[in-house]
């Protein structure tokens, strides 16, 4: 957060935050809750600040990525590149699993997509994520 300029006030009742932090399971039909988990890794689940955390997190992926590629639209975990060919693709794609490698994080291909705009190849898959005739983004339905 330092290297995004985020104050140190803000930085420290993040901390403050974060470092008190438990979920409570539950099980359905079951009327008590488990023992608490203390949160240790990832933003609170519908945590307020959670998305703008999550940002300020990807914000280096984000910057890596702008050169290479048309553009990169990003709202918390859900991130869409825009690229103007195959080859590009394949580089993002690179550069976005590299970047998950070194700092903890992992794509969920099963959760993702390559939706192409033109005819091209049909295949069912590039490396590893499924290639879509239709993907909803934030909402929104896109279709080739």
């Amino acid at each position: 957060m330092e290297e995004a300029g985020i104050p140190g006030d803000i930085i420290r009742a993040v901390k403050k935050i974060y470092s008190s932090a438990y979920i409570a399971p539950s099980l359905v039909g079951v009327n008590s809750v488990i023992d608490l988990i203390a949160v240790n890794a990832g933003v609170l689940q519908g945590g307020v600040c959670s998305p703008d955390l999550f940002n300020v997190y990807l914000n280096s992926l984000i910057k890596e990525l702008c050169p290479e590629v048309y553009e990169v639209l990003a709202y918390a975990d859900d991130i869409a590149i825009l690229c103007r060919s195959k080859e590009e693709l394949l580089k993002a794609m690179d550069m976005v699993e590299k970047w998950g490698a070194a700092n903890g994080m992992e794509v969920n291909k099963k959760k993702s997509g390559v939706l192409p705009v033109l005819n091209g190849d049909k295949v069912e898959r590039i490396n590893g994520y499924p290639v879509k005739g239709a993907y909803k983004y934030l909402g929104i339905q896109l279709d080739n």
